[in-house]
C-alpha cells in the first residue's frame, strides 16, 4: 500500500460492507481534497450514522448524500460522496480481517442460527469484540465506547 497511499483523487465502493470498514480501506488510498463515493443500499443512512466516528478519524467529511428509487423493483439505495478533508492516520487501514472484526462503529455481528430474546450484556473482554451473552440467532451491536452489547432476535 506505501506507493499507493494517499495518491488518488477518487475511490468508488460498492455496497460489500458496513459503510465504516469500507471508508477504513479506501480513505488510505485518497489524497487530501479527494472524493470517496460509496453505493449503499437501504441501509446506507442508518450505517452513516453509526460511522460518524469512524469517518472523523480517517480524515473523511460527508460532501453529499443521494437517495433514489430502482426503476421496475422499487428498492431504495443511497451514495454517499465523502471528502478527504485530513490525512488518515498511519496505522489505517489495520490489517486484513481486523476492520470487519473490530469495527471502528457500533457494529452488527451475526451470531447463529436459531432464535434470543432482546437483552443486554457487559463485555468480558473488551479486546476480543463479542458479546458473550448473545444467544443463537441474535444480532449483536457492539458499542465500544461504552463496553456494551445489545442484541435483537432475528424473528
Amino acid at each position: 500500500m506505501d506507493g499507493y497511499r494517499e495518491s488518488y483523487d477518487l475511490v468508488v465502493s460498492r455496497a460489500v460492507a458496513h459503510l465504516s470498514i469500507v471508508s477504513e480501506y479506501a480513505f488510505p488510498f485518497l489524497r487530501l481534497g479527494g472524493v470517496f463515493i460509496a453505493l449503499k443500499g437501504p441501509a446506507g443512512v442508518d450505517e452513516f450514522e453509526e460511522g460518524k466516528k469512524a469517518l472523523e478519524i480517517l480524515g473523511g467529511k460527508l460532501k453529499e448524500i443521494k437517495e433514489f428509487v430502482l426503476p421496475g423493483g422499487g428498492e431504495r439505495r443511497v451514495v454517499f460522496a465523502f471528502r478527504k478533508v485530513s490525512a488518515t492516520p498511519s496505522e489505517y487501514p489495520r490489517r486484513n480481517g481486523v476492520p470487519a472484526k473490530k469495527p471502528l462503529h457500533v457494529g452488527i455481528v451475526p451470531r447463529g442460527t436459531g432464535r434470543s430474546s432482546v437483552h443486554r450484556a457487559r463485555f468480558s473482554s473488551l479486546s476480543t469484540g463479542t458479546c458473550n451473552e448473545v444467544g443463537r440467532g441474535a444480532w449483536a451491536s457492539l458499542d465500544y465506547s461504552q463496553r456494551t452489547c445489545h442484541s435483537e432476535s432475528l424473528s
